[in-house]
């Protein structure tokens, strides 16, 4: 799975074919990386952004939900699974092999990575005695000189034999936000995974914040584990 993340044209410079061919060669390095599934996701109230990305092909499919809740002081039943950070490589191979259990070829280990190089956030193993989810959450602003108090979860995914404990990944992700000494957290969710979208407006999540999701190439899917990321960076 590839997709286009923060794209961008300089208001003085739009209009004379830029985006076009920095699109192009953004779908060239997807395709020629082996991606099955080009997307991206865009404001679904900017009819200027929809009609350029549908005049290069690509599709209006399910939108994403991005989802936000208030952490209580104290997390209940976030005793009843433990969560560690992913340590080293053999925690990153597990990242693969979970997200890979979800849908075949799903890697979210170089994200993991990249929190960890970068120090933009953290990556949790949650299960015990053996994981059986994976979450990647910033934990820093992504704007300089802000003050960071809501932990944006960049990926959950849920094995699909353990696809009913959600909710326990959520109380461990909530413990983990409290630790932190953050006050919320917010994820996103592919509006075509209704059982899980219904999980989690059970568990007091709001929906704040709408993403246009779009398909140029390859279907998108509803995994028979839990998903939860959105394809914009």
């Amino acid at each position: 799975m590839g997709w286009v993340g923060t794209f961008g044209v300089h208001p003085d410079w739009q209009g004379q074919g830029i985006g076009r061919r920095l699109l192009t060669e953004a779908v060239s390095h997807l395709k020629a990386s082996g991606c099955t599934i080009i997307g991206l996701e865009t404001m679904p109230d900017s009819p200027y952004n929809l009609g350029f990305y549908t005049g290069f092909g690509f599709r209006p499919i399910f939108p994403t939900l991005i989802l936000e809740k208030k952490v209580p002081e104290t997390v209940e039943g976030s005793a009843l699974v433990s969560f560690h950070r992913a340590p080293g490589e053999i925690g990153f191979a597990t990242v693969t092999q979970i997200s890979q259990s979800v849908l075949s070829g799903l890697d979210y280990a170089p994200e993991a990575k990249s929190a960890v190089e970068h120090g933009w956030g953290e990556t949790l193993l949650i299960g015990q005695p053996e994981p059986w989810s994976t979450a990647i959450v910033r934990t820093v602003p992504k704007r300089e000189g802000s003050v960071q108090s809501t932990a944006e979860v960049s990926a959950l995914a849920v094995q699909p034999e353990s696809r009913p404990q959600l909710a326990m990944a959520i109380r461990a992700l909530e413990a983990f936000v409290c630790e932190r000494g953050l006050q919320r957290v917010r994820l996103a969710t592919n509006s075509a995974d209704w059982e899980a979208l219904r999980h989690l407006r059970g568990l007091g999540f709001k929906v704040v914040r709408l993403s246009q999701r779009m398909v140029l190439h390859g279907q998108d899917y509803c995994p028979t584990g839990v998903d939860l990321s959105p394809w914009a960076m």
